[in-house]
């Protein structure tokens, strides 16, 4: 299963971001695996599939300097980054506080159009 979904990183994220050999491919799946390995080691969560993603742009980077980050698919990877812990927080509160204060429910069911309103901006930031 791991293996599979870091092919499918390398195969999606990788043709976008850089051209790449099977050795190159190779290194970065032994890197990310390796960083992940020595993380858990140490009790780290790490994603699997960011470590793939942020080798594969140190890829790039080698290859063509700084111009691989003027790339689209690398800025919206970046924003990603940056909102989805936030949009994870705010939703992971209104469902859990929900969940534990019941009579909270009409405050977050008058909270969800605002989530709604804010993930489509975000959607729409991250397709430029």
């Amino acid at each position: 299963m791991l293996f599979y979904s870091e092919k499918k990183v390398l195969e999606t994220n990788g043709k976008r971001i850089v051209e790449f050999s099977k050795l190159q491919g190779l290194l970065v799946s032994l890197t990310g695996g390796s960083l992940v390995l020595i993380c858990s080691l140490f009790g780290v969560p790490i994603p699997m599939t960011q470590i793939t993603t942020s080798s594969l742009i140190g890829l790039g980077a080698s290859k063509e300097g700084s111009d691989v980050f003027k790339k689209k698919i690398v800025r919206q990877v970046f924003r990603v980054w940056l909102l989805s812990p936030f949009f994870s927080f705010v939703l992971s509160f209104i469902i859990f506080q929900a969940w534990i204060n019941s009579y909270h429910l009409l405050w977050v069911i008058l909270l969800l159009p605002l989530i709604w309103i804010l993930w489509k901006r975000a959607l729409k930031i991250l397709k430029r």
